[in-house]
């Protein structure tokens, strides 16, 4: 069923000094549907505008349930916690154990979301109460990452028996517009910290390069406070002055997630720069400035 807006619901907390703390957000499904195996060869039609997201076993057909959440809804700079997956059921009729998945979406249901069983989250789940809570830390990571890239996160759910033959098995979750208790994601996120400082800004511990046996570097600089980790930016040295600077062009990380104040790296090829980026939840922090001006790089980790 296609909704109209998918927005999140900002939960307020009230500190011990009576500020305020925006930490949990509510997103409901913009879209939830079934996706139905008629004849069980193959999933051929999307079921939406129905009561219930379901899954169903028959001798003649199958049924899939599935809903996405868009996270573009949530306010910029935030570190995701925690996530939980809460369903409302609405019916189901005899042994309905049941399996659960995460997985990246794009807000539009189709036939091909039937199979996406991407990230598990429970297996073989006996459904006895009015309303499951799932939680998974591999959820959070998918949430947080798809919240970077301002995305959606789908969820699917099959009967563990839905290859059996015989009798008929039914297990439906609210999916109504009407009705409050649609599908959700409870996401528990706390405010980004700021990027880390500029690494061996002083010139009292600057950034080392040494020799460290054949073909080998031996860097070091100063441990800078805020950063969770380190990158190293590399780029040729003779692109430099004819396109600008250090920017995205003549720069890109080489290692990133170092975990100390020191690496080692293989020696590389011709003239080439070097500069090293504190890293934390908050972003990558500055690599000072050149004579064109702060200095930039590309920010994708090989």
């Amino acid at each position: 069923m296609k909704r109209v807006a998918s927005a999140a619901l900002l939960i307020l907390g009230v500190g011990a000094t009576g500020s305020a703390i925006a930490d949990t957000y509510v997103v409901p499904a913009g879209v939830d549907f079934s996706v139905r195996d008629e004849g069980r060869d193959g999933f051929d039609q999307v079921l939406e505008g129905e009561c219930c997201i379901r899954a169903t076993i028959f001798t003649t057909f199958r049924i899939r349930g599935a809903a996405e959440f868009d996270l573009s809804s949530l306010p910029p700079g935030l570190v995701i916690t925690s996530v939980t997956l809460r369903l409302y059921v609405a019916s189901g009729t005899g042994n309905n154990p049941a399996d659960f998945f995460a997985y990246s979406a794009d807000g539009v249901a189709d036939i091909a979301d039937a199979e996406r069983t991407d990230l598990p989250l429970a297996a073989n789940l006996q459904v006895i109460t009015s309303a499951l809570d799932l939680r998974h830390p591999s959820l959070t990571s998918l949430v947080q990452s798809r919240y970077a890239q301002q995305g959606h996160v789908g969820m699917l759910f099959k009967l563990t028996r839905e290859h059996e033959t015989s009798g008929f098995v039914d297990l439906e979750f609210v999916a109504n517009p009407g009705n409050p208790n649609v599908a959700r994601l409870v996401i528990e996120a706390v405010p980004a910290p700021a990027p880390p400082p500029e690494v061996s800004s002083s010139a009292t511990a600057p950034l080392l390069v040494a020799q460290a046996g054949p073909g080998m570097l031996a860097l070091e600089w100063e441990a800078t406070p805020g950063c969770d980790s380190y990158r190293i930016i590399t780029g040729d040295l003779a692109a430099l002055v004819p396109t600008g600077g250090v920017n995205s062009i003549t720069a890109a990380p080489l290692v990133c997630g170092i975990s100390n104040a020191a690496a080692v790296i293989p020696e590389p090829a011709g003239s080439v720069f070097i500069l090293v980026a504190g890293e934390n939840a908050g972003g990558v922090g500055p690599l000072g400035d050149g004579d064109s001006g702060p200095r930039s790089a590309g920010q994708a980790c090989p």
